[in-house]
């Protein structure tokens, strides 16, 4: 753990404005967290509720978070979560 961790909660929502739901939500480090020397530990996939809701607590880092589902298309979007003194 690379200090204070950060809940980071979203919605993913499908072409139609409904929520997607079980969609496996993944958070891969990108770069290392200023001052220390190694990446970030990947946690656990989410999977998005009934109406498309997530959370994943993040070390202070660069993700890419991976959303994988049955009916909607592989996206990825960047993140990047503040340390405190940020």
């Amino acid at each position: 753990v690379c200090g204070d961790r950060a809940v980071t909660s979203g919605r993913l929502l499908r072409f139609d404005g409904n929520g997607a739901v079980k969609v496996q939500v993944s958070a891969e480090p990108l770069l290392e967290t200023q001052g220390e020397a190694l990446l970030p530990p990947a946690p656990l996939p989410a999977l998005t509720d009934a109406d498309g809701a997530f959370s994943l607590t993040l070390d202070p880092g660069l993700y890419r978070l991976d959303f994988v589902g049955i009916d909607v298309p592989r996206t990825s979007r960047i993140l990047r979560v503040p340390s405190e003194t940020t």
